[in-house]
């Protein structure tokens, strides 16, 4: 089982959309540093490079590619969870249950 924290996918996330270690930090509210250790983490536990880098340009390898993809879905699942999970609280989702008398019914 791979042990991959929130933390580095949110970081993953961000660099591969933002394009940029630095704007992938200021979006998720880290340092650049902050970015680059959770990405050489996540990069590690996968045994996997994820990005191409050069001094001008971040693109995703095939395996960074790949990993997209999932982490963006694992994303829209604890999006919807914790949607589904308000609405339980706000009573718009859940179990209604509703009993009668046999006279009354």
């Amino acid at each position: 089982m791979l042990d991959i924290t929130i933390e580095q996918m949110n970081a993953f996330h961000a660099v591969a959309t933002c394009g940029s270690f630095s704007q992938a930090g200021k979006r998720i509210f880290r340092t650049q540093s902050a970015v680059s250790i959770q990405i050489a983490k996540l990069e590690d536990s996968l045994n996997e490079k994820l990005f191409h880098r050069t001094t001008r340009t971040i693109e995703l390898t095939d395996a960074g590619k790949v990993m997209l993809r999932y982490v963006a879905k694992i994303k829209t699942l604890l999006e919807e969870a914790g949607q589904e999970i308000m609405d339980m609280g706000k009573l718009e989702r859940g179990r209604l249950i509703i009993s009668t008398s046999d006279t009354t019914a």
